[in-house]
């Protein structure tokens, strides 16, 4: 009897490891690289989002990576980042990050080419959930972001001004 129960009991802490496609490590691991990037752009911290990753879960578990997330979740409107064939976290973000390159910060607005950079630094953005996936085609990773840009504002430069900001501003 008591074998049983400590078998359930190590199977329930085992499936418990890795909660939506992201172990509790990589959750931690992914929060501290994004906040660390938008402290940097003066924007406040994300946090963590279960429904979010659950919701990311589905899109990984798809190993579709053309297939890309929009989402409402409770009226919540969310946007996603994704990549595939990154070895890790930390270099799937820092791709995503790198679309800063691409922002025109003087002409604010969106751009295909800084698209991932927008979604992660987005100010009004407060919570993120985030799912990997080892595929055929490589890792397959998705965070969502909620609120993201409401698609009315998606050509509102002033809208990108206050929530796109230049490093240390």
């Amino acid at each position: 009897m008591l074998y049983s129960i400590l078998l359930l009991l190590s199977l329930s802490l085992s499936i418990l490891k890795v909660e939506a496609g992201i172990s509790p490590q990589d959750r931690q691991s992914v929060l501290t690289i994004h906040n660390r990037f938008r402290k940097a752009h003066n924007t406040p911290e994300l946090k963590w989002d279960n429904a979010l990753a659950q919701r990311a879960s589905q899109f990984t578990d798809t190993c579709q990576f053309n297939r890309k997330i929009t989402t409402s979740l409770q009226n919540i409107n969310a946007l996603d980042n994704a990549a595939q064939g990154y070895g890790h976290w930390n270099q799937t973000i820092q791709a995503w990050y790198s679309g800063h390159k691409d922002y025109n910060f003087k002409s604010p607005g969106y751009t295909d080419d800084a698209g991932t950079f927008i979604t992660m630094i987005w100010k009004d953005s407060a919570q993120m959930g985030c799912s990997s996936k080892s595929c055929s085609g490589g890792n397959l990773y998705s965070c969502i972001y909620s609120p993201s840009i409401p698609i009315h504002l998606l050509f509102n430069a002033a809208e990108y001004k206050s929530n796109v900001l230049l490093k240390g501003q």
